[in-house]
């Protein structure tokens, strides 16, 4: 086996391996953090809106939608979409949710750099993916090479936006615990489980980056083999 289909072998199952191992340790995580009622007796909807209405953020609206973990906030439609497990119930993962999902719409109020960045990127990548796949498809159907080198620098801009998420969550994590004490809806003994649900938050936005890179590497490496690009390898 040479280096080349070695990293093609790697760069298929590494990525798998780890979703699938990142996949079960949030969930495991999750499921026991929603085991233990918040002290301030809040669900997940009730805090959030506290959360905003603390923040001055009188004017995001709150919506229950999607399924489990698909808790997210549209900073062009300024909404705050919580699932209706995360909405319905008053355990620490409900209200450390909430407090991650709220940092999100203080960044966007406070202009953080990386938010406006990823959403400014975010609105040209939904157009982009969609040419992706067609692109190179398409440009190895037809022998056209610029086709399918469009294809892998679309790839790339995403391996950018995954980078530019990252700090993001992050950032959005580190603002939950406080926002969460300032308005007493955890205690001090409850940071702790709250910690353990972000941390396993920011597994997946981790796990995110290698995937994308993976997928990038992985079709950079076909394509340099199907255009006899030679690599150092």
């Amino acid at each position: 086996m040479n280096s080349r289909t070695f990293i093609l072998y790697a760069l298929l199952f590494i990525p798998i391996i780890l979703v699938w191992w990142v996949q079960s340790r949030v969930r495991w995580v999750f499921q026991e953090e929603d085991q233990f009622a918040n002290s301030g007796h809040v669900n997940g909807l009730e805090a959030a809106r506290a959360l905003l209405d603390q923040a001055g953020l009188h004017h995001i609206q709150l919506r229950i939608q999607g399924r489990f973990a698909s808790d997210y906030y549209d900073p062009v439609e300024k909404v705050l979409v919580l699932s209706p497990r995360t909405a319905r119930r008053a355990s620490l993962l409900a209200v450390g949710i909430a407090g991650h999902e709220v940092g999100h719409a203080v960044q966007d109020a406070e202009g953080y750099p990386f938010m406006r960045l990823r959403t400014w990127m975010g609105r040209w990548l939904i157009v982009l993916s969609t040419i992706s796949s067609l692109a190179f498809i398409g440009g190895f159907l037809l022998g056209n090479v610029v086709l399918m080198w469009v294809a892998i620098g679309i790839l790339a801009l995403q391996v950018v936006f995954a980078f530019v998420t990252l700090p993001v969550e992050i950032n959005a994590s580190h603002r939950a615990i406080p926002l969460l004490e300032q308005r007493t809806l955890i205690v001090v003994a409850e940071e702790r489980g709250v910690r353990k649900v972000l941390r396993a938050a920011a597994l997946t936005y981790l796990v995110s980056v290698a995937v994308r890179v993976g997928v990038f590497v992985f079709w950079f490496v076909v394509l340099t083999a199907v255009t006899g690009v030679k690599l150092p390898l």
